[in-house]
Protein backbone atom coordinates (compact mmCIF):
# COMPACT_ATOMS: atom_id res chain seq x y z
CA UNK A 1 0.00 0.00 0.00
CA UNK A 2 3.10 2.43 0.69
CA UNK A 3 4.49 1.34 -2.85
CA UNK A 4 1.57 2.07 -4.23
CA UNK A 5 1.09 5.92 -2.71
CA UNK A 6 4.64 6.25 -3.52
CA UNK A 7 4.14 5.21 -7.55
CA UNK A 8 1.45 7.61 -7.63
CA UNK A 9 3.04 10.21 -6.03
CA UNK A 10 5.71 9.42 -8.70
CA UNK A 11 3.50 9.69 -11.64
CA UNK A 12 1.90 13.10 -10.23
CA UNK A 13 5.47 14.55 -9.97
CA UNK A 14 6.51 13.56 -13.29
CA UNK A 15 2.76 14.78 -15.14
CA UNK A 16 3.58 17.94 -14.02
CA UNK A 17 7.40 18.26 -15.11
CA UNK A 18 6.15 17.00 -18.50
CA UNK A 19 3.22 19.84 -18.55
CA UNK A 20 5.54 22.31 -17.66
CA UNK A 21 8.19 21.21 -20.15
CA UNK A 22 5.39 21.33 -22.85
CA UNK A 23 4.22 25.20 -21.99
CA UNK A 24 7.61 25.94 -21.98
CA UNK A 25 8.66 24.69 -25.67
CA UNK A 26 4.85 26.16 -26.74
CA UNK A 27 5.78 29.61 -25.58
CA UNK A 28 9.19 29.54 -26.46
CA UNK A 29 7.51 28.60 -30.17
CA UNK A 30 5.15 31.60 -30.41
CA UNK A 31 8.61 34.03 -29.16
CA UNK A 32 10.44 33.12 -32.52
CA UNK A 33 7.48 33.20 -34.58
CA UNK A 34 6.20 36.59 -33.44
CA UNK A 35 10.52 37.95 -33.55
CA UNK A 36 10.01 36.43 -37.41
CA UNK A 37 7.10 38.27 -38.17
CA UNK A 38 8.62 41.49 -36.26
CA UNK A 39 11.88 41.69 -38.59
CA UNK A 40 9.67 40.58 -41.92
CA UNK A 41 7.84 43.70 -41.07
CA UNK A 42 10.44 45.68 -40.34
CA UNK A 43 12.30 44.94 -43.03
CA UNK A 44 9.26 45.40 -45.41
CA UNK A 45 9.09 49.07 -44.26
CA UNK A 46 12.95 49.31 -44.15
CA UNK A 47 12.11 48.39 -48.30
CA UNK A 48 9.45 50.40 -48.66
CA UNK A 49 11.33 53.28 -47.10
CA UNK A 50 14.35 52.42 -49.53
CA UNK A 51 12.52 52.45 -52.12
CA UNK A 52 10.63 56.10 -51.90
CA UNK A 53 13.63 57.31 -51.24
CA UNK A 54 15.01 55.96 -54.34
CA UNK A 55 11.83 57.13 -56.21
CA UNK A 56 12.81 60.95 -54.50
CA UNK A 57 16.04 60.99 -55.35
CA UNK A 58 15.64 59.60 -59.69
CA UNK A 59 12.37 61.87 -59.52
CA UNK A 60 12.72 65.18 -61.60
CA UNK A 61 13.32 68.32 -60.23
CA UNK A 62 11.20 71.62 -60.73
CA UNK A 63 11.47 72.75 -64.06
CA UNK A 64 12.99 75.83 -64.38
CA UNK A 65 11.96 78.66 -67.25
CA UNK A 66 13.36 81.63 -68.90
CA UNK A 67 11.57 84.88 -68.14
CA UNK A 68 11.02 87.42 -70.64
CA UNK A 69 11.63 91.52 -69.73
CA UNK A 70 9.26 94.14 -70.77
CA UNK A 71 6.72 92.12 -72.62
CA UNK A 72 4.73 93.35 -75.19
CA UNK A 73 1.87 91.11 -74.45
CA UNK A 74 0.71 87.88 -72.11
CA UNK A 75 2.46 84.67 -73.13
CA UNK A 76 -0.13 82.26 -74.22
CA UNK A 77 -0.09 78.53 -72.34
CA UNK A 78 2.22 77.01 -75.15
CA UNK A 79 4.55 79.77 -75.01
CA UNK A 80 4.57 79.47 -70.95
CA UNK A 81 5.81 76.02 -71.66
CA UNK A 82 8.16 76.74 -74.33
CA UNK A 83 10.49 78.88 -72.04
CA UNK A 84 11.36 76.03 -70.22
CA UNK A 85 15.34 75.28 -70.07
CA UNK A 86 16.65 73.04 -72.44
CA UNK A 87 17.45 69.17 -71.49
CA UNK A 88 21.05 68.28 -71.37
CA UNK A 89 20.67 65.65 -74.46
CA UNK A 90 19.01 68.45 -76.83
CA UNK A 91 19.31 68.85 -80.29
CA UNK A 92 22.90 67.65 -81.65
CA UNK A 93 23.56 66.22 -78.19
CA UNK A 94 21.40 64.00 -78.15
CA UNK A 95 23.12 60.48 -76.59
CA UNK A 96 20.10 57.49 -76.23
CA UNK A 97 22.56 55.59 -74.02
CA UNK A 98 23.14 58.49 -71.80
CA UNK A 99 19.16 59.15 -71.46
CA UNK A 100 18.50 55.30 -70.86
CA UNK A 101 21.24 55.48 -68.11
CA UNK A 102 19.60 58.24 -66.43
CA UNK A 103 16.42 56.37 -66.99
CA UNK A 104 17.49 53.49 -65.25
CA UNK A 105 14.09 53.97 -62.44
CA UNK A 106 11.85 53.73 -64.38
CA UNK A 107 10.35 50.48 -63.93
CA UNK A 108 6.60 48.77 -64.11
CA UNK A 109 5.81 51.18 -60.97
CA UNK A 110 6.35 54.43 -62.90
CA UNK A 111 3.61 56.42 -63.58
CA UNK A 112 3.07 57.63 -67.26
CA UNK A 113 2.87 61.20 -66.31
CA UNK A 114 6.29 60.37 -64.35
CA UNK A 115 8.07 58.81 -67.30
CA UNK A 116 6.90 61.56 -69.60
CA UNK A 117 8.48 63.84 -67.25
CA UNK A 118 11.48 62.23 -66.78
CA UNK A 119 12.14 61.82 -70.52
CA UNK A 120 10.97 65.47 -70.93
CA UNK A 121 13.07 66.96 -68.21
CA UNK A 122 16.32 65.23 -70.84
CA UNK A 123 15.28 66.00 -74.13
CA UNK A 124 13.50 69.27 -73.98
CA UNK A 125 14.55 71.36 -76.86
CA UNK A 126 15.81 75.20 -76.38
CA UNK A 127 12.35 76.85 -77.71
CA UNK A 128 12.84 79.97 -75.57
CA UNK A 129 14.80 82.09 -77.65
CA UNK A 130 12.50 81.33 -80.72
CA UNK A 131 9.68 82.12 -78.45
CA UNK A 132 11.57 85.66 -77.58
CA UNK A 133 11.41 86.69 -80.96
CA UNK A 134 8.50 85.83 -82.05
CA UNK A 135 7.10 88.16 -79.20
CA UNK A 136 9.26 90.89 -80.05
CA UNK A 137 8.87 91.03 -83.66
CA UNK A 138 8.39 94.11 -85.38
CA UNK A 139 6.95 94.29 -88.77
CA UNK A 140 7.27 98.25 -89.23
CA UNK A 141 9.43 99.19 -91.52
CA UNK A 142 10.99 102.77 -91.23
CA UNK A 143 12.46 104.87 -94.62
CA UNK A 144 16.34 106.56 -93.57
CA UNK A 145 16.04 107.73 -97.48
CA UNK A 146 16.23 111.84 -96.94
CA UNK A 147 13.90 113.59 -99.19
CA UNK A 148 15.19 116.08 -102.17
CA UNK A 149 14.63 119.23 -101.11
CA UNK A 150 16.34 122.08 -103.38
CA UNK A 151 19.13 120.01 -105.50
CA UNK A 152 18.69 116.69 -106.93
CA UNK A 153 21.00 113.89 -105.64
CA UNK A 154 24.12 113.54 -107.42
CA UNK A 155 24.24 109.65 -107.53
CA UNK A 156 21.81 108.09 -110.17
CA UNK A 157 19.93 105.30 -108.68
CA UNK A 158 18.76 102.61 -111.41
CA UNK A 159 15.25 102.79 -111.76
CA UNK A 160 12.43 100.16 -112.56
CA UNK A 161 9.80 102.93 -113.83
CA UNK A 162 7.57 101.43 -116.95
CA UNK A 163 5.53 103.79 -118.55
CA UNK A 164 2.35 102.19 -120.70
CA UNK A 165 1.05 104.16 -123.33
CA UNK A 166 -2.06 103.12 -124.81
CA UNK A 167 -2.82 104.91 -128.58
CA UNK A 168 -6.69 104.92 -129.66
CA UNK A 169 -6.27 103.98 -133.58
CA UNK A 170 -10.15 104.24 -133.95
CA UNK A 171 -11.44 106.34 -137.37
CA UNK A 172 -12.28 109.19 -135.28
CA UNK A 173 -9.01 110.10 -134.33
CA UNK A 174 -8.68 111.12 -137.98
CA UNK A 175 -10.96 114.22 -137.54
CA UNK A 176 -9.24 117.51 -138.42
CA UNK A 177 -7.78 120.11 -135.73
CA UNK A 178 -5.86 122.82 -136.04
CA UNK A 179 -2.45 121.54 -136.52
CA UNK A 180 -3.25 118.34 -138.66
CA UNK A 181 -5.63 115.38 -137.50
CA UNK A 182 -6.22 114.22 -134.05
CA UNK A 183 -3.83 111.35 -134.51
CA UNK A 184 -0.95 113.88 -135.73
CA UNK A 185 -1.66 115.86 -132.83
CA UNK A 186 -1.42 112.54 -130.42
CA UNK A 187 1.47 111.07 -131.82
CA UNK A 188 3.41 114.15 -131.18
CA UNK A 189 2.27 114.60 -127.69
CA UNK A 190 3.59 111.15 -127.29
CA UNK A 191 7.08 111.64 -128.68
CA UNK A 192 7.34 114.67 -126.54
CA UNK A 193 6.41 113.38 -123.80
CA UNK A 194 8.29 110.68 -124.06
CA UNK A 195 11.23 112.29 -124.01
CA UNK A 196 10.54 113.48 -120.80
CA UNK A 197 10.54 110.52 -119.14
CA UNK A 198 12.94 109.51 -116.12
CA UNK A 199 16.24 108.00 -117.47
CA UNK A 200 16.96 103.99 -116.91
CA UNK A 201 12.59 103.56 -117.39
CA UNK A 202 11.40 101.59 -119.88
CA UNK A 203 8.21 102.17 -122.31
CA UNK A 204 5.82 100.47 -124.21
CA UNK A 205 3.67 101.35 -127.02
CA UNK A 206 0.47 99.56 -127.58
CA UNK A 207 -2.09 100.48 -130.54
CA UNK A 208 -5.90 99.63 -130.61
CA UNK A 209 -8.42 99.54 -133.31
CA UNK A 210 -5.86 99.79 -135.58
CA UNK A 211 -6.73 97.30 -137.87
CA UNK A 212 -10.07 96.92 -140.22
CA UNK A 213 -11.99 99.96 -140.27
CA UNK A 214 -14.65 101.79 -138.87
CA UNK A 215 -17.79 100.39 -140.35
CA UNK A 216 -19.90 97.26 -139.27
CA UNK A 217 -18.43 94.95 -141.81
CA UNK A 218 -14.53 95.24 -140.17
CA UNK A 219 -15.91 96.26 -136.41
CA UNK A 220 -14.76 92.43 -135.28
CA UNK A 221 -11.60 92.75 -136.60
CA UNK A 222 -10.97 96.32 -135.64
CA UNK A 223 -12.84 95.82 -132.19
CA UNK A 224 -10.05 92.62 -131.68
CA UNK A 225 -7.11 94.39 -132.38
CA UNK A 226 -4.78 95.48 -130.09
CA UNK A 227 -0.83 95.52 -130.47
CA UNK A 228 2.65 96.67 -128.91
CA UNK A 229 5.06 97.72 -131.69
CA UNK A 230 7.18 99.66 -129.29
CA UNK A 231 8.73 97.95 -125.90
CA UNK A 232 11.77 98.49 -123.99
CA UNK A 233 14.01 101.55 -122.95
CA UNK A 234 12.61 105.14 -123.19
CA UNK A 235 13.79 106.29 -126.19
CA UNK A 236 12.09 109.05 -128.43
CA UNK A 237 13.24 108.49 -131.39
CA UNK A 238 13.04 105.03 -131.49
CA UNK A 239 9.38 105.25 -130.67
CA UNK A 240 8.97 108.08 -133.29
CA UNK A 241 9.72 105.82 -136.02
CA UNK A 242 7.22 102.97 -135.15
CA UNK A 243 4.43 105.57 -134.38
CA UNK A 244 4.81 107.20 -138.06
CA UNK A 245 3.03 103.77 -139.33
CA UNK A 246 0.27 104.06 -137.16
CA UNK A 247 -3.57 105.13 -139.43
CA UNK A 248 -6.46 105.76 -137.47
CA UNK A 249 -8.75 103.02 -139.35
CA UNK A 250 -11.24 101.24 -136.82
CA UNK A 251 -13.09 101.50 -133.65
CA UNK A 252 -12.12 101.65 -129.77
CA UNK A 253 -11.64 98.52 -128.17
CA UNK A 254 -10.29 100.25 -124.97
CA UNK A 255 -11.25 97.42 -122.58
CA UNK A 256 -9.56 94.57 -124.58
CA UNK A 257 -6.14 97.01 -124.78
CA UNK A 258 -6.04 98.14 -120.69
CA UNK A 259 -6.86 93.54 -120.03
CA UNK A 260 -3.66 93.40 -122.70
CA UNK A 261 -1.34 95.86 -121.10
CA UNK A 262 -0.57 93.62 -118.30
CA UNK A 263 1.44 91.84 -120.76
CA UNK A 264 3.76 94.84 -121.11
CA UNK A 265 4.86 95.20 -117.74
CA UNK A 266 8.15 94.32 -117.02
CA UNK A 267 8.61 91.69 -114.52
CA UNK A 268 11.36 93.67 -112.41
CA UNK A 269 9.28 96.83 -112.57
CA UNK A 270 8.47 98.37 -109.17
CA UNK A 271 5.95 101.00 -110.19
CA UNK A 272 3.79 101.62 -113.52
CA UNK A 273 1.61 104.32 -115.18
CA UNK A 274 -0.79 103.94 -118.02
CA UNK A 275 -1.36 106.35 -120.35
CA UNK A 276 -4.52 105.82 -122.35
CA UNK A 277 -4.54 108.31 -125.68
CA UNK A 278 -8.12 108.56 -126.90
CA UNK A 279 -10.62 110.45 -128.52
CA UNK A 280 -13.66 108.88 -126.94
CA UNK A 281 -15.29 105.89 -125.11
CA UNK A 282 -15.69 102.52 -125.65
CA UNK A 283 -17.11 101.46 -128.75
CA UNK A 284 -16.87 97.52 -128.60
CA UNK A 285 -18.93 96.64 -125.75
CA UNK A 286 -16.35 95.98 -123.64
CA UNK A 287 -16.12 97.10 -120.08
CA UNK A 288 -13.04 99.25 -119.87
CA UNK A 289 -13.85 100.01 -115.67
CA UNK A 290 -13.76 96.51 -115.15
CA UNK A 291 -10.28 96.25 -116.72
CA UNK A 292 -8.87 98.99 -115.06
CA UNK A 293 -9.88 97.74 -111.67
CA UNK A 294 -8.54 94.07 -112.57
CA UNK A 295 -5.28 95.74 -113.86
CA UNK A 296 -4.76 97.85 -111.01
CA UNK A 297 -5.28 94.93 -108.72
CA UNK A 298 -2.03 93.23 -109.53
CA UNK A 299 0.55 93.02 -107.15
CA UNK A 300 2.70 96.43 -108.70
CA UNK A 301 -0.84 97.67 -108.38
CA UNK A 302 -0.35 100.56 -111.94
CA UNK A 303 -1.56 103.58 -112.22
CA UNK A 304 -3.98 104.88 -115.40
CA UNK A 305 -3.99 108.51 -116.27
CA UNK A 306 -6.67 109.25 -119.14
CA UNK A 307 -5.42 111.95 -122.02
CA UNK A 308 -8.29 112.79 -124.23
CA UNK A 309 -8.28 114.67 -127.08
CA UNK A 310 -11.31 116.92 -128.17
CA UNK A 311 -13.46 114.45 -126.00
CA UNK A 312 -16.85 114.93 -126.31
CA UNK A 313 -19.18 116.22 -123.38
CA UNK A 314 -21.50 112.99 -123.05
CA UNK A 315 -17.90 110.83 -123.21
CA UNK A 316 -16.27 113.13 -120.21
CA UNK A 317 -17.76 111.02 -116.89
CA UNK A 318 -16.94 107.23 -118.72
CA UNK A 319 -13.50 108.20 -119.58
CA UNK A 320 -13.44 109.89 -115.77
CA UNK A 321 -14.51 106.71 -114.65
CA UNK A 322 -11.81 104.36 -116.00
CA UNK A 323 -9.26 106.79 -114.33
CA UNK A 324 -10.74 106.80 -110.91
CA UNK A 325 -11.45 102.92 -111.16
CA UNK A 326 -7.39 102.81 -112.13
CA UNK A 327 -6.06 104.93 -109.62
CA UNK A 328 -5.19 107.58 -111.66
CA UNK A 329 -6.85 110.61 -113.24
CA UNK A 330 -8.67 111.71 -116.74
CA UNK A 331 -7.02 115.13 -118.14
CA UNK A 332 -8.61 116.97 -121.12
CA UNK A 333 -5.08 118.65 -122.70
CA UNK A 334 -3.72 120.39 -124.95
CA UNK A 335 -0.43 117.76 -124.76
CA UNK A 336 2.39 119.72 -127.23
CA UNK A 337 2.14 123.08 -124.87
CA UNK A 338 1.67 120.72 -121.94
CA UNK A 339 4.95 118.82 -122.75
CA UNK A 340 6.82 121.98 -123.71
CA UNK A 341 6.46 123.36 -120.25
CA UNK A 342 6.73 119.82 -118.78
CA UNK A 343 10.02 119.66 -120.27
CA UNK A 344 11.83 122.72 -118.72
CA UNK A 345 14.97 122.00 -117.09
CA UNK A 346 14.05 123.77 -113.65
CA UNK A 347 10.93 121.37 -112.43
CA UNK A 348 12.70 118.14 -114.60
CA UNK A 349 15.85 119.17 -111.83
CA UNK A 350 13.45 118.46 -109.35
CA UNK A 351 11.06 115.62 -111.16
CA UNK A 352 14.79 113.94 -111.43
CA UNK A 353 15.70 114.51 -107.74
CA UNK A 354 11.92 113.08 -105.97
CA UNK A 355 12.13 110.06 -108.96
CA UNK A 356 15.43 109.51 -107.76
CA UNK A 357 14.05 109.30 -104.13
CA UNK A 358 11.44 107.14 -104.61
CA UNK A 359 13.37 104.47 -105.85
CA UNK A 360 15.96 104.48 -103.13
CA UNK A 361 13.34 104.70 -100.99
CA UNK A 362 11.01 101.60 -102.22
CA UNK A 363 14.45 100.30 -102.56
CA UNK A 364 14.96 100.42 -98.74
CA UNK A 365 11.51 99.44 -98.28
CA UNK A 366 11.57 95.80 -100.14
CA UNK A 367 15.05 95.32 -98.81
CA UNK A 368 13.48 95.38 -95.15
CA UNK A 369 10.39 94.00 -95.77
CA UNK A 370 12.44 90.54 -97.62
CA UNK A 371 14.20 91.24 -94.53
CA UNK A 372 11.39 90.55 -92.22
CA UNK A 373 9.85 87.73 -94.15
CA UNK A 374 12.76 85.93 -93.65
CA UNK A 375 13.42 86.58 -90.11
CA UNK A 376 9.50 85.30 -90.03
CA UNK A 377 10.70 81.94 -91.73
CA UNK A 378 13.57 81.16 -90.01
CA UNK A 379 11.66 81.43 -86.84
CA UNK A 380 9.04 79.35 -88.14
CA UNK A 381 11.19 76.75 -89.25
CA UNK A 382 13.31 77.06 -86.26
CA UNK A 383 10.43 75.87 -83.77
CA UNK A 384 8.78 73.12 -86.21
CA UNK A 385 12.36 72.05 -86.42
CA UNK A 386 12.90 71.41 -82.90
CA UNK A 387 9.51 70.29 -82.82
CA UNK A 388 10.34 67.19 -84.83
CA UNK A 389 13.70 66.50 -83.84
CA UNK A 390 12.90 66.34 -80.14
CA UNK A 391 10.06 64.04 -80.64
CA UNK A 392 12.11 61.95 -82.56
CA UNK A 393 14.27 61.73 -79.94
CA UNK A 394 11.28 60.50 -77.91
CA UNK A 395 10.51 57.99 -80.00
CA UNK A 396 14.54 56.63 -79.60
CA UNK A 397 13.74 56.73 -75.96
CA UNK A 398 10.46 55.06 -75.68
CA UNK A 399 11.55 52.11 -77.63
CA UNK A 400 14.23 51.38 -75.98
CA UNK A 401 12.39 51.40 -72.28
CA UNK A 402 10.27 48.91 -74.20
CA UNK A 403 13.02 46.87 -75.33
CA UNK A 404 14.37 46.87 -72.07
CA UNK A 405 11.18 45.85 -70.41
CA UNK A 406 11.23 48.91 -68.11
CA UNK A 407 7.40 49.75 -69.34
CA UNK A 408 4.32 48.00 -71.00
CA UNK A 409 3.89 48.21 -74.77
CA UNK A 410 0.58 49.74 -73.46
CA UNK A 411 1.99 52.62 -71.77
CA UNK A 412 4.71 52.77 -74.35
CA UNK A 413 1.69 53.81 -76.53
CA UNK A 414 -0.14 56.48 -74.25
CA UNK A 415 3.76 58.50 -74.05
CA UNK A 416 3.96 57.95 -77.60
CA UNK A 417 0.44 59.69 -77.86
CA UNK A 418 1.76 62.39 -75.63
CA UNK A 419 4.54 63.10 -77.04
CA UNK A 420 2.77 63.31 -80.64
CA UNK A 421 0.46 65.62 -79.80
CA UNK A 422 3.02 68.24 -77.58
CA UNK A 423 4.92 67.94 -81.19
CA UNK A 424 1.76 69.32 -83.12
CA UNK A 425 0.96 71.46 -80.30
CA UNK A 426 4.73 73.47 -81.13
CA UNK A 427 4.49 72.82 -84.18
CA UNK A 428 1.42 74.28 -85.16
CA UNK A 429 2.53 77.27 -82.74
CA UNK A 430 5.72 77.03 -84.72
CA UNK A 431 3.71 77.60 -88.26
CA UNK A 432 0.99 79.87 -87.19
CA UNK A 433 3.16 82.36 -85.93
CA UNK A 434 5.19 82.56 -88.89
CA UNK A 435 2.80 82.88 -91.22
CA UNK A 436 1.14 85.79 -88.92
CA UNK A 437 4.66 87.63 -88.57
CA UNK A 438 5.32 87.06 -92.45
CA UNK A 439 2.06 88.31 -93.51
CA UNK A 440 2.19 91.37 -91.07
CA UNK A 441 6.17 91.82 -93.01
CA UNK A 442 4.41 91.52 -96.52
CA UNK A 443 1.61 93.86 -96.09
CA UNK A 444 3.82 96.47 -94.27
CA UNK A 445 5.91 96.64 -96.95
CA UNK A 446 3.68 97.15 -99.23
CA UNK A 447 1.69 99.50 -97.12
CA UNK A 448 4.86 101.62 -96.85
CA UNK A 449 6.20 100.98 -100.57
CA UNK A 450 2.25 102.60 -101.24
CA UNK A 451 3.13 105.46 -99.24
CA UNK A 452 6.74 105.90 -100.57
CA UNK A 453 5.39 105.52 -104.10
CA UNK A 454 2.51 108.35 -103.85
CA UNK A 455 4.44 110.84 -102.26
CA UNK A 456 7.08 110.54 -104.64
CA UNK A 457 4.65 110.48 -107.09
CA UNK A 458 2.72 113.20 -105.85
CA UNK A 459 5.86 115.23 -105.68
CA UNK A 460 6.99 114.70 -109.18
CA UNK A 461 3.83 115.25 -110.25
CA UNK A 462 3.31 119.03 -108.83
CA UNK A 463 6.57 120.10 -110.52
CA UNK A 464 5.18 118.27 -114.03
CA UNK A 465 1.91 120.10 -113.18
CA UNK A 466 4.36 123.70 -113.17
Amino acid sequence: MKYRFLAAGLIVLLSACSSDADQEVVEDGATEEENTAVEEEESDEANQEEAAAEREANEPEEPEYYEIEDLSRELTDIEEKLMRMPGPYHGDDFDADAVMEELSHIDENTSEDEAFEAILSLIHEPYYEDVEQVIAFNPEIEVDSETPEEEAPEDELPSTSHFSILLDASGSMNARNQNGTRMDEAKEAIEAFVGTLPENSTTSLRVYGHEGDNTNAGKELSCSSTETIYHGETDADALSEVLDDVDAVGWTPIAQAIEDSQEDIPEDATDVIVYIVSDGIETCGGDPVKAAEELVDQDIEPIINIIGFQVEDDDYQSLIDVAEAGNGEFTFVDSKQELEDYWEEEYRRMMDAWDEWKRAAMDEVNERSAELKDQANELKDSIMDKSEGEFANAQVIIDRLVEEEQIESSVRRDLWSEFYNRKNDIWSYGYNTGVENWSNAYNEGIDRWREVYHLGNEKWSEYYNK
